[in-house]
């Protein structure tokens, strides 16, 4: 046998790796092979600290070499074979001889998982074209839907249990979140993994309109009330809470047990008979007394294997109500009673839907209330700025007005409600009756406006950013609010965050600010940061 050849004075050491294993992700189509060192690696990492010399720390860090042949199904790289490797740093992957940034990935199975989703993000980082060429989208995949699966197999779809069988296997390889795509005159699905990026989300759209005949030019993704638009983020998952504008419903649950156990009345055990709109059986659930609707609704996410949020899936009870809160229970004297019976019908409304917008259509995206082709007339004494859908985010010239009209101070007098020829005299402006060939996204003011102050700063600032006292509309939700604040004081920046006034990392979501005013009286203002 042939000797291997003495190694090279400075080369690397060699790398005992294991075999190529098969891997794959939600998501389901990526080509991936995956091998490890077989022995465990250490490095030493100094964390200068950017305040004193004191805080200066050393990482004693623990992973392991590995290497990835990845074959994208989406994105720039779609069809192409890629190699990472992961043996010069734990903080470094390389690819086709260039050095990434990446995540420490430990030994474990954790570790492997980290390298994945890594590996992913770098292959489905945006380039510089902000659409895919046509070889990409020729050679990219989705998982296809389950009537397609249900014809691969020769399954006849109108036998029992052969359709929820096909809904399975596609929510299985391609992931539970059902994304619902509308653009003017077209309407398609396709399902996400539960973690994908906002980057995925882009992908899969371009490759979607592909395979329906369409290739669309630029675009943007929005909320289908236009209150938002998305980021092409490889980084930042696509179930954003911001989007939803409302409490999280366990809360709600919470002040609901309080208030039934305050009663001190024994409830006995619930027996809830689940059937969707075709009368289809989803579930037969026996549970507490005092359980509530999102516990309910718990169960059924695992029993149908979908995760959008709570305020997505409606449970209707026989007479037509919808399902808030604790079960309405009719109390028997019997000391040992039966479990009472509900049945209940399982209604679902999509929270992924969003509309695809050609930038270059000129379309009027208006928050809070749509997409629009032709520009609606604007009520009495109410004005609307606007934002060119570009990567400048260029404010158009009420935009620019409104912007001059903001005082920089740091004052402490709280918030105030008026209409707004009080807080901003002489002001109806109205960018959106302007014919342009740019999409513009467009907020209205007025008649009642709110004066705030908005406190602007990053994570990092360890100071407290500036302050600025501006109006903002005052029948609009924390999604509509971020997104008009942001074009403001944070152009370019991906995704800020609305927070509580000089507390950045307590997120709000409120559905009506004029409500939350009301439940906040002292409240002074909020805080955008990122």
């Amino acid at each position: 046998a042939m000797k291997a050849p003495p190694k090279a004075a400075g080369s690397k050491p060699l790398v005992h790796y294991g075999p190529w294993q098969r891997v794959s992700t939600a998501g389901g189509v990526h080509s991936m092979f995956l091998r490890e060192d077989a022995e465990m690696s250490a490095t030493d990492i100094f964390v200068p600290s950017m305040w004193d010399e004191e805080y200066d720390v050393t990482h004693h860090v623990e992973w392991r070499k590995r290497e990835l042949r990845c074959t994208p199904a989406i994105g720039f790289f779609a069809g192409q074979e890629l190699l990472f490797v992961y043996d010069e740093h734990p903080e470094r992957v390389t690819l086709c001889g260039e050095e990434k940034p990446c995540g420490r990935c430990p030994p474990d199975r954790k570790g492997s998982e980290n390298f994945l989703r890594c590996c992913l993000q770098i292959a489905l980082r945006p380039r510089k074209m902000s659409t895919l060429p046509t070889e990409a989208l020729s050679k990219s995949a989705l998982v296809p839907r389950a009537a397609h699966i249900a014809h691969g197999f020769s399954w006849p779809l109108d036998r029992p249990g052969f359709a929820e069988a096909a809904w399975k296997v596609e929510t299985f390889l391609a992931g539970p979140v059902l994304v619902e795509l509308h653009s003017f005159g077209l309407r398609l699905q396709f399902r996400l993994p539960a973690d994908a990026s906002f980057a995925e989300l882009y992908h899969s759209s371009e490759v979607a309109f592909y395979q329906h005949g369409c290739q669309l030019p630029e675009f943007v993704l929005c909320t289908m009330d236009g209150s938002a638009l998305l980021p092409r983020d490889p980084k930042r998952g696509m179930k954003q809470a911001v989007l939803r504008s409302s409490v999280e419903e366990w809360e709600e649950d919470e002040t609901l047990l309080e208030e039934v156990a305050a009663t001190g009345v024994f409830r006995p055990p619930v027996q809830l008979i689940v059937h969707d709109i075709s009368g289809a059986l989803v579930a037969d659930l026996t549970m507490p007394g005092n359980t509530t609707a999102s516990k309910c609704k718990a169960k059924l996410r695992d029993i149908t294997w979908r995760h959008e949020p709570g305020e997505c899936m409606n449970l209707v009870l026989s007479d037509g109500t919808v399902w808030k809160g604790v079960v309405p229970l009719k109390f028997s004297e019997d000391p040992d009673p039966s479990p009472a019976e509900f049945r209940l019908t399982l209604v679902w409304s999509s929270a992924f839907q969003f509309f695809a917008v050609p930038i270059g259509s000129g379309a009027k995206i208006i928050a809070g209330k749509g997409v629009f082709r032709e520009t609606p007339e604007r009520e009495h004494d109410v004005a609307r700025v606007g934002f060119e859908v570009s990567l400048k985010q260029s404010p158009r010239a009420g935009a620019s007005k409104l912007m001059k009209s903001h005082k920089r101070e740091r004052g402490t007098s709280g918030s105030g409600i008026g209409k707004l020829v009080e807080l901003l005299p002489g002001f109806q402006e109205d960018d959106a009756k302007e014919e342009t060939s740019t999409s513009i996204h467009v907020f209205e003011l007025g008649p009642e406006v709110v004066q705030l102050k908005i406190n602007i700063t990053s994570d990092g600032n360890q100071v407290g950013g500036s302050y600025y006292t501006t109006v903002v509309p005052l029948h609009v939700s924390s999604c509509v609010l971020r997104s008009f604040l942001s074009y403001q004081f944070l152009p370019g920046v991906k995704w800020p965050r609305l927070a509580v006034f000089r507390d950045k990392f307590r997120e709000v979501a409120f559905k009506e600010l004029k409500t939350y005013l009301q439940d906040n009286p002292n409240l002074e203002g909020f805080t955008l940061t990122h």
